[in-house]
């Protein structure tokens, strides 16, 4: 799917040593007194707004963000990579959600305009610290999982 990250620094490292297909954009979180809404824009058009109506706080602790299987390059082979992301939590939120979302602009190749959601009903919206650390697995996605997966060391 990609997506849109507006730090020059921040793009170009999770691009090169993430494997996440990043691009160029820009990207805001706006808080209201009954909603928060979050928009994506891309060379000047609005691909992507989502927003929390009717936000209730919640714990951080409340949110299972999951751990991701990211297709990635590594040591020249298609694997891939579980990433498992740390957060702080500073504030979270549980609400209604909207979401306006332009299908074309998003993904690559034979996967662009692929992405078609439809009917959200619940928005999370929260600030967070989050941290990447180093990954611990890579899967080859030819083989079945238990037979393609190793762990990667410390020096990796």
């Amino acid at each position: 799917m990609g997506a849109v990250c507006d730090s020059d620094v921040a793009t170009a490292e999770l691009a090169a040593r993430w494997g996440y297909s990043v691009v160029r954009g820009e990207v805001k979180l706006s808080e209201r007194h009954d909603r928060w809404i979050g928009t994506v824009v891309r060379d000047g058009a609005m691909i992507m707004q989502v927003s929390c109506r009717n936000p209730q706080l919640i714990n951080g602790a409340d949110i299972d963000l999951i751990d991701t299987l990211t297709l990635a390059r590594y040591e020249s082979e298609s694997l891939l990579m579980q990433v498992d992301p740390e957060y702080v939590y500073h504030a979270a939120h549980r609400g209604q959600a909207e979401l306006e979302f332009d299908s074309a602009s998003w993904g690559r190749g034979s996967l662009a305009g692929s992405v078609r959601p439809t009917s959200p009903n619940v928005a999370v919206c929260c600030r967070v610290d989050t941290d990447l650390p180093t990954p611990r697995f890579v899967i080859d996605p030819a083989k079945p999982a238990l037979h393609g997966t190793r762990r990667l060391s410390a020096a990796d």
